[in-house]
């Protein structure tokens, strides 16, 4: 029987999922409310597309439901991300651990989607915004109601449904989170959505120096004084606060820690590849050789000047003295600060800059292996509507092409993602 199919969001999630369902036999609608496909899929990996990772592990994901991602990354894994892109079309290649289309370009993976939809004889409507789900009472199936700006309302009738329609992250995109009315409506369980994959903010008088000041560092977020999670890569420091993808790594857990009243620290070290004997070891070994310098630029071979004052500060070491006059124990107390400099989180940027969103649709309440509300059978979810966030390099497209494998696959009758 070839089983009728709505997927509502052609996001990367939606259109394999789309995909998945066509070429399993489904007769399948996608639904995307912009007035094109995929919009958000240009902007991954700084329009480069990571396909996906050569490391993939269920501990680059967070989840409220951590066992849920692992199931599914074990039905659908990066090699079938790979397997797919080929079968789509796109020759993928890696590059420092993540896996690019050739060409470098997000928008040949945005094509090679769009054509596959084309093939397979995939309708797609868009600027049809889905205004509700209703399960049929009776006989089974979904009506889906929509509305166009030109066409007006109207009213879809499919077997089974698929709800794809993204986050709140990047709105300029199309991510205005319609998704998570639409499964609360339908009672599902929504955790409250969250940035991911964004710059926290700490104290302006701090960083305001140091805005536009990169630097590789080690960076741990701390709770009641137990390390939480840790990070290491560039730091970007800004005006109000903390960026680069280390700190986006943290940034998740960070905010949620914030919003439930905790107090997160990070702790970054600017010399990651030593530890703190080592490095105070160096330091008070050059002072006799580089006696005519004063303390300041005694560390310009360590550190930018105005990382270098903050940490003199720190240790209340005056930047103009020789640095023959600190004592071991002055100079102790500036490696102590350079090692592990504690930042205060304060605040985080909103949507509008996150890549990505912690929350959603409860995972507990879907099947791991298809997809498949435990509420509503014949819904089934894909993509960022659920609580599964990515770290930085592919892993949330990943995620991506494995929901939407599994949720396209299982909703036209096949059994296997493939």
């Amino acid at each position: 029987m070839n089983r009728s199919i709505t997927v509502i969001g052609a996001g990367p999630a939606g259109m394999t999922a789309a995909i998945r369902a066509a070429g399993a036999g489904g007769r399948v609608l996608l639904l995307e409310h912009n007035d094109r496909v995929g919009k958000k899929l240009l902007s991954t990996g700084n329009g480069k597309c990571n396909i996906t990772n050569e490391h993939m592990a269920p501990s680059c994901f967070h989840s409220s439901c951590p066992e849920f991602v692992e199931a599914a990354l074990s039905l659908f894994g990066k090699d079938d991300a790979l397997a797919f892109m080929n079968e789509i079309g796109v020759w993928t290649r890696l590059r420092q651990g993540g896996y690019y289309p050739r060409s470098a370009q997000a928008p040949a993976v945005l094509d090679a989607l769009r054509f596959h939809c084309d093939a397979l004889g995939i309708r797609t409507l868009t600027r049809t915004e889905a205004t509700d789900i209703c399960p049929a009472r009776t006989d089974g199936g979904f009506t889906v109601r929509t509305n166009h700006p030109e066409r007006g309302r109207e009213t879809f009738f499919s077997q089974r449904v698929i709800l794809a329609a993204g986050s709140k992250a990047a709105p300029k995109t199309g991510s205005d989170g319609s998704g998570y009315r639409l499964a609360g409506k339908l009672g599902h369980r929504i955790l409250t959505p969250l940035p991911a994959l964004v710059q926290l903010k700490s104290l302006p008088a701090v960083f305001k120096p140091l805005a536009g000041l990169r630097v590789d560092v080690r960076a741990a977020l701390f709770c009641r004084g137990t390390r939480v999670l840790e990070e290491q890569g560039e730091l970007q420091c800004v005006d109000y606060g903390l960026s680069g993808i280390p700190i986006f790594q943290l940034s998740g857990p960070a905010i949620r820690l914030l919003e439930a009243g905790e107090k997160p620290e990070i702790a970054l070290d600017f010399v990651p590849e030593l530890d703190e004997e080592i490095f105070c070891s160096v330091l008070l070994g050059r002072r006799e050789a580089l006696s005519y310098l004063d303390c300041e630029n005694f560390l310009t071979g360590f550190f930018p000047k105005p990382l270098a004052g903050s940490f003199l500060r720190a240790a209340r070491i005056p930047l103009r003295r020789s640095c023959l006059e600190p004592e071991e124990s002055d100079w102790r107390r500036l490696c102590r600060a350079a090692k592990e400099f504690r930042v205060p989180i304060l605040g985080y940027n909103s949507f509008d800059r996150a890549q990505t969103c912690s929350g959603g649709a409860d995972p507990s309440e879907v099947d791991c292996k298809t997809m498949e509300s435990k509420r509503i059978p014949g819904l089934y979810f894909a993509g960022e509507i659920l609580d599964v966030d990515g770290i930085c390099g592919g892993y949330n497209l990943q995620w991506a092409w494995t929901s939407g494998s599994l949720a396209g696959s299982a909703a036209a009758g096949k059994g296997g993602p493939l």
